[in-house]
């Protein structure tokens, strides 16, 4: 219950701040800061987690460590301020759900939907295309694939979109033939 609770504030700051960029930013700089957002995730794990959530350090001291990361890093004003809302709000151990939940929605925007492929054997720049078309036809989305290779599969691929699941994978087959036959 507590973890679907933060889920949702997470999705909510992430609508919200999607909401407010896209007021004023092209579809260019939107990605650009789903990218730095996804890169300054890395603040709520860990000992970075421990840090920004623990009640001994104040807001200043909180701060401060985050103003010398943003110049540091060259953190755009967007992203530097949303993030010295979440510290100020004792939030920023969301920081991670936050930018997953971010980059959905700025890709269920944009009509893209992020395709996990799994497969036995590297795929050439054709064969990735032609996975991609089939994939855009099927769904009428955008396509955007991460392919990583799984030996396990032992020929074939399997491709997760939004939470289903394609499998063409030799071991997917044997795996049914088995079952059928039990």
């Amino acid at each position: 219950m507590a973890q679907d609770k933060l889920q949702q504030y997470s999705n909510r700051y992430a609508r919200a701040f999607l909401d407010l960029l896209a007021e004023h930013e092209n579809n260019k700089s939107l990605e650009s800061i789903n990218q730095e957002l996804q890169q300054i995730s890395v603040l709520g794990q860990g000992e970075n987690k421990e840090f920004f959530h623990n009640p001994v350090f104040n807001l200043q001291e909180k701060e401060e460590i985050l103003k010398k990361i943003f110049s540091k890093h060259k953190c755009s004003d967007y992203v530097a301020r949303f993030v010295m809302t979440l510290v100020s709000m004792n939030h920023l151990h969301l920081i991670g759900d936050i930018a997953q939940a971010f980059d959905l929605a700025l890709r269920e925007r944009n009509q893209q939907t992020l395709a996990l492929i799994r497969t036995a054997f590297p795929l050439s720049k054709t064969q990735q295309e032609n996975i991609s078309k089939a994939l855009e036809k099927t769904l009428g989305k955008e396509i955007q694939m991460e392919i990583q290779e799984d030996q396990t599969l032992i020929g074939g691929l399997v491709a997760n979109v939004g939470g289903v699941v394609y499998d063409a994978s030799v071991l997917g087959y044997l795996h049914r033939m088995a079952k059928s036959h039990s």
